[in-house]
Order: C-alpha cells, then sequence, then structure tokens
C-alpha cells in the first residue's frame, strides 16, 4: 500500500497543469518572461522554422546570430516545456566551425533562440 502511495506522489508531481500557452515568450508573470532564456528571433527566420522542412537549409542576409548566415533546421519536435522545438546549425561565412543551436516556439509565431547546444 505505501508503494502504491509513493508511486501516486510521484506521478502527481510529474504532471503538470500548466496550459501550452503559458510558455509563450509573450507571456509574463509578475512582469518577468516565462521564457528567461530566449532573444526572438526575425519574422523571416520564425517563418522558415514554422514551416520549413526537416533538413532544410536557408541563407539569411541578417540574423539573431550574425550577417549572411546559413540556417538548417532539424525535425521539429513537441518538447517537455510545451512548445515545438527545433536544433538549428548555423553556418557563418566565414572559416568559424558551424555552431548548433535550440530554437522553440515562442508564441504567436514567434520563434526564439532558446540557447546555444554544445
Amino acid at each position: 500500500m505505501a508503494l502504491g502511495l509513493l508511486t501516486a506522489i510521484a506521478v502527481a508531481g510529474c504532471s503538470s497543469s500548466q496550459p501550452r500557452g503559458a510558455y509563450d515568450a509573450s507571456s509574463y508573470v509578475g512582469g518577468e518572461p516565462l521564457v528567461t532564456k530566449g532573444e526572438a528571433l526575425s519574422s523571416e527566420v520564425s517563418e522558415f522554422l514554422a514551416q520549413g522542412a526537416a533538413q532544410s537549409t536557408r541563407f539569411f542576409a541578417s540574423s539573431y546570430w550574425g550577417d549572411n548566415v546559413e540556417v538548417t533546421a532539424q525535425s521539429p519536435y513537441y518538447a517537455a516545456s510545451g512548445r515545438y522545438c527545433r536544433e538549428l546549425v548555423v553556418s557563418k561565412m566565414t572559416d568559424e566551425a558551424p555552431a548548433r543551436w535550440l530554437a522553440c516556439e515562442g508564441g504567436s509565431g514567434q520563434w526564439v533562440a532558446v540557447r546555444a547546444l554544445r
């Protein structure tokens, strides 16, 4: 019986009653954004991430990552945060190694650059 009670408590603690919109970059609690890490991406990049096929690549003259970059988007997935996210490979037109980033939906069609990946 004790094991059953522990299991019920653990399952209840893991579930979330947060609505999906609670994680939108445009949502605020006490004047602070719920998504504390994330820089809004341009509408052009957001559109590419929302509509681009897996492994699709697009060149951007100006972006969050700088000028003249090529962005390759991996398959979108539904993250534990309640948002759709995509891993990105960002290549600058220099000798720099490509950078890996995570971008997620931020609300109202806007995507955010959440963090760099290693």
